[in-house]
């Protein structure tokens, strides 16, 4: 739960002034994966080197850095990042 709230309130600063849409998947099996889908701005959330401009931008670049399963997707108007979590 922290990962989500962490990165939900990331695309929020990042989005100032901009009304974003955003969506969780959250998949159960053999290990727990989290999809987020958002129409902010386009960034890789996954790079643990993207430039830290908040306290929330360190947190979530770290927790980056310590989940090797984790990808990003630009799909058509949209940012998508997956995490893949081992049970």
């Amino acid at each position: 739960m922290l990962y989500i709230e962490e990165v939900g309130i990331l695309i929020y600063e990042k989005n100032k002034g901009k009304k974003t849409l955003c969506e969780c998947s959250i998949i159960l099996g053999d290990d727990i994966e989290i999809i987020l889908r958002d129409d902010g701005i386009i960034f890789d959330l996954t790079d643990p080197d993207n430039s830290i401009e908040s306290l929330r931008g360190y947190v979530v670049a770290h927790l980056m850095l310590h989940l090797p399963n984790r990808f990003n997707l630009m799909t058509t108007g949209y940012n998508r990042n997956m995490f893949r979590f081992n049970k």
